[in-house]
């Protein structure tokens, strides 16, 4: 089945489809292992493309909101917020369903000092962090219930786009960056 998708969305030949659909795969469990990097984690392992506006982001001053995807580790950008910014950091995650897996993940957040707040409990948090000038970090790539959405086109589809992150940031007056 994702071999399929990914021919039919990117238009790639059966050959090509096969190794981004491997390659994909590859990423995330590599993503899903650097979770046990999070208390060895540091700045020497990320590249930043435009230092100036991180030092911006992560300096005292405008709340800041920083939205990333599942591509790369989400775990380890929230422990490059806990260690980097100069004030109150949170990030926003889902509950795992299974509860072994929320336990391990629990545990090593706990490991970085990372504070993460549940999805469905995160307004207030948010909001107060945010008007503590916080950093607070989200997972924009979640499909959503509808009443939570904006439908969006993405690779010739119509995609349910979470906007907790864009509704939680305008009040603040947030500083919004994309993260990779």
């Amino acid at each position: 089945a994702t071999i399929e998708r990914v021919k039919l969305h990117l238009g790639l030949a059966d050959r090509e489809a096969e190794a981004f659909a491997k390659a994909s795969f590859y990423n995330t469990a590599q993503s899903f292992l650097e979770i046990f990097l999070n208390d060895r984690f540091s700045m020497d392992f990320v590249t930043v493309e435009r230092p100036e506006l991180l030092r911006q982001m992560m300096a005292e001053g405008q709340p800041g909101v920083l939205a990333t995807a599942h591509f790369g580790s989400w775990e380890l950008m929230g422990t490059l917020i806990s260690q980097t910014a100069h004030r109150q950091t949170m990030t926003v995650a889902r509950k795992q369903k299974d509860p072994v897996v929320s336990d391990l993940i629990k545990e090593l957040r706990g490991e970085s000092k990372l504070v993460a707040v549940d999805h469905r409990a995160a307004a207030g948090p948010t909001l107060e962090c945010m008007r503590n000038r916080g950093i607070v970090g989200f997972l924009a790539d979640h499909n959503t219930s509808r009443k939570e959405a904006i439908f969006l086109p993405f690779f010739n589809n119509i995609a349910a786009v979470n906007m907790g992150p864009a509704m939680l940031s305008v009040p603040a007056a947030a500083l919004v960056s994309p993260v990779v």
